[in-house]
């Protein structure tokens, strides 16, 4: 799991200012749980707008992540889109393709109420993120949990897979006997070189970069927030 736990420091001056005997019940009292929970939902809203953008490498100040390999390229594409002819256009792919995007499931539980998301409201503070299984994996960077090639037969499936075995627009030349011949000039080398380093890297593991997911909000929405949660708090012990 990966979240970012919120304090409005500011509030505890307000509690101690008002010297009220009700101070610590009214943190729980639900109409601060209530603006806690907003300030939650508003700011998750942010970090998946800041998390899209960084994606796509569109973050402010040209911050972005780094882009995917050209094995995740490989990977993520079996049975999903047309087959790739060679290396410059898997590595244009893994220049311009999003990132953190392949399934969805990681920007999706940013969202309240989404599959993994996480929001609770604690005494002056409010917490969110996600708990897919590798959000803190993919946040803080570390080492793939499995190999991505596991053996020579799966490094056989996705070259398959993936990449074409003849080249664009071209049929495979037959031998005599009707099979495809690799001899015939039509024949893709890209294939056979790709197949053969996805054969070479079978049972390595690699490392994932950070990708951080979660980023502390600006002061001035901090203040913001504060301001919200006070409006409430006060309220509570004015009442």
């Amino acid at each position: 799991m990966i979240a970012l736990h919120v304090q409005l420091d500011g509030l505890t001056e307000t509690v101690e200012r008002l010297r009220c005997a009700e101070s610590a019940a009214a943190t729980g009292s639900p109409r601060t749980r209530r603006a806690f929970r907003l300030v939650g939902t508003e700011e998750l809203a942010h970090q998946h707008g800041d998390y899209l953008d960084r994606s796509r490498g569109l973050a402010a100040g040209g911050f972005g992540w780094r882009p995917v390999s050209p094995l995740t390229v490989l990977l993520r594409r079996t049975g999903r889109t047309a087959k790739l002819a060679g290396w410059n256009q898997i590595r244009e792919i893994a220049t311009t393709a999003p990132v953190g995007v392949d399934t969805g499931r990681l920007a999706a539980s940013l969202a309240p109420g989404a599959p993994g998301n996480v929001l609770r409201t604690e005494p002056l503070a409010v917490v969110f993120g996600s708990n897919v299984a590798y959000a803190g994996r993919f946040h803080r960077g570390g080492q793939s949990s499995e190999p991505a090639i596991r053996d020579r037969g799966h490094a056989d499936q996705v070259a398959t897979a993936n990449i074409l075995k003849v080249r664009p627009g071209h049929k495979a030349a037959q031998t005599p006997s009707g099979r495809p011949s690799r001899a015939g000039r039509n024949w893709n080398r890209a294939f056979f070189r790709i197949r053969g380093w996805l054969r070479r890297i079978a049972g390595r593991f690699f490392p994932v970069p950070a990708r951080p997911i979660l980023s502390r909000p600006p002061a001035s929405r901090l203040r913001r927030y504060a301001e919200t949660v006070k409006r409430a708090l006060v309220e509570d012990l004015t009442k």
